[in-house]
C-alpha cells in the first residue's frame, strides 16, 4: 500500500482516538432515564456484547493483526441527529432498532497499514436489560412512580404559598405565621428525604403531613397518597432507595443473548470470503461483597473460510469454537459502576474439514481477560490465552471506548 494511504490511516486513527476520548469525558449525566441507568450499570463485558450507543475499539495493539472497529445501533444514530427522540414512547417504538448492532472495522498490519476490512451485524434475541422488552424491569420501574410523585411534591412544596391552599392552622393574614410554617415545611421535607438516618413519615410534624397530603390530592399524586395511607410508619427515602436497589439488581443480573454475522476480507478480496456466525449469552449469576458480582459468559461460533487448496472461491472450511467463562465484576461502592473485571475461561476449537500440514482436528486452550476502566467509559482489556499442547502463552492488548455522543443534550437537560 502506498505512503499516502499509510499517512491517512495514521491521521484517522489519532483523530478518532482524540474525538472519542473528549466525547467520553463530556458525558456522564443520567438525565435520559432508564436507558442511561442500564448503560451505566452494564459491565465492560456486557458493552462488548451489545452496545447501547457507540463503541470504538482498538484490538490487538501489541500483535501482528491489529484492528480498529466502530459499533453502534440505528436508534443511537437517530438519537444523535434528533435528541427529541429521547422520550419513553420512542424507547418502545424503536426497541427493535436498539436490539440491533452494526459494526465495521479496518485491519492493520505491524506498520499500521490497511490490509483488510470487516463488516457485521448483531441482534439481541433476548435482552432483559431493556425496560421496553422486559416485564421484570417494567415491574421495577412501575415502583418508581413513588419517586416521580415525590419529586413533583417537592417542587410543589418549595413553591407553596400558604394563601393558595387552605390548610388548618395557618392564617393567610399573618405574614410571620406563614414564614414560620414555610420553615417548618422545609425542615420536615429535609427529614422526609433523609437517609442518615431514615425518618418515618408518621413521625413528621402533623401540619407537614396534612399539607403534603392535601398537595398530593390537589395535584393528582395518587401513588404517593396510597403509599402514605398503606405505609404510615415507613420512611419515604428508604422506600425510594429500596426501589432503586432492586432496579439495579434486576439490570445487573438480567440475561442477554445475541446472534451475529461478521464478514472479514483482505484488501484484495471481495465480501463473503470469511464469514463468522456467532452467538453469545451473558447473565449475572452471583452477588459478592461490596456490590460486585459474577457473570456467566458463553460464546459459540462457526467460521466459514476459504480452502486455499482449491483453486476457486469457496467456503469449504468450517471451524467451530466454544468459549465458556466466568466474569468477576468489581464495582464502585458509591455508584455501582464496574471498575475492574477478571474473566477466566477456556476455548475449544474443532475443524470439520480437511486439515493442513501440522494442523490439529481439535484444540483446547485456557483464556483470561483483565479489564480496567480508565477515564469515563474508556477500558483497557488485556487478554491472554494458554495453549497446553505446546506450552505457549499469547497476549493481546486492546482499548475499548464507549460513549453516548449526547454530551450537548445531557448538558442542556441537566
Amino acid at each position: 500500500m502506498n505512503n499516502g494511504w499509510t499517512r491517512r490511516t495514521h491521521v484517522i486513527f489519532f483523530f478518532v482516538v482524540f474525538s472519542v476520548t473528549a466525547e467520553a469525558q463530556k458525558t456522564g449525566n443520567n438525565t435520559l432515564g432508564p436507558i442511561l441507568d442500564a448503560n451505566s450499570l452494564a459491565s465492560g463485558n456486557r458493552k462488548d456484547i451489545l452496545t447501547s450507543f457507540f463503541q470504538l475499539a482498538f484490538d490487538n495493539l501489541t500483535g501482528p493483526k491489529k484492528s480498529i472497529s466502530f459499533n453502534s445501533n440505528p436508534f443511537a444514530i437517530m438519537l444523535k441527529e434528533n435528541p427529541g427522540l429521547a422520550v419513553d414512547s420512542n424507547y418502545y417504538r424503536y426497541r427493535a432498532y436498539r436490539k440491533l448492532n452494526f459494526n465495521f472495522g479496518l485491519s492493520l498490519d505491524t506498520s499500521y497499514k490497511l490490509n483488510g476490512f470487516t463488516i457485521g451485524f448483531k441482534y439481541a434475541l433476548i435482552n432483559k436489560r431493556d425496560t421496553t422488552t422486559s416485564t421484570v424491569l417494567f415491574d421495577r420501574l412501575e415502583k418508581d412512580s413513588l419517586n416521580q410523585d415525590v419529586q413533583a411534591l417537592e417542587l410543589k412544596l418549595l413553591n407553596f404559598q400558604n394563601d393558595s391552599l387552605p390548610v388548618s392552622g395557618v392564617d393567610p393574614a399573618r405574614k410571620d405565621s406563614n414564614i414560620m410554617h414555610q420553615q417548618l415545611l422545609k425542615k420536615n421535607l429535609h427529614s422526609m428525604r433523609s437517609d442518615s438516618p431514615y425518618v418515618a413519615f408518621s413521625s413528621l410534624d402533623p401540619y407537614f403531613r396534612k399539607t403534603v397530603a392535601e398537595l398530593a390530592r390537589v395535584h393528582g399524586l395518587q401513588f404517593f397518597l396510597r403509599y402514605i395511607q398503606s405505609h404510615p410508619g415507613a420512611s419515604i427515602q428508604q422506600a425510594l432507595n429500596d426501589d432503586f436497589t432492586e432496579l439495579k439488581k434486576a439490570i445487573k443480573y438480567a440475561p442477554l443473548w445475541t446472534i451475529a454475522l461478521t464478514d472479514t476480507a483482505a484488501k484484495d478480496q471481495l465480501l463473503f470470503a470469511n464469514l463468522n456466525l456467532a452467538t453469545q449469552y451473558s447473565k449475572g449469576v452471583y452477588k459478592l461483597r461490596g456490590g460486585s458480582n459474577l457473570e456467566l459468559d458463553i460464546r459459540a461460533s462457526v467460521k466459514f473460510t476459504e480452502d486455499s487448496l482449491q483453486h476457486k472461491r469457496n467456503l469449504q472450511r468450517q471451524i467451530f469454537s466454544l468459549e465458556p467463562g466466568i466474569n468477576w465484576v468489581i464495582r464502585n461502592k458509591s455508584n455501582d459502576h464496574s471498575q475492574l473485571e477478571f474473566k477466566l475461561g477456556g476455548t475449544y476449537i474443532h475443524n470439520f474439514n480437511r486439515l493442513y500440514t501440522d494442523e490439529k482436528r481439535d484444540q483446547l486452550m485456557f483464556s483470561g481477560l483483565f479489564r480496567v476502566r480508565l477515564i469515563g467509559d474508556i477500558w483497557i482489556p488485556l487478554e491472554f490465552k494458554y495453549d497446553p499442547a505446546n506450552g505457549k502463552v499469547f497476549g493481546f492488548l486492546s482499548v475499548k471506548a464507549n460513549f453516548t455522543g449526547l454530551g450537548k443534550l445531557l448538558a442542556n437537560t441537566h
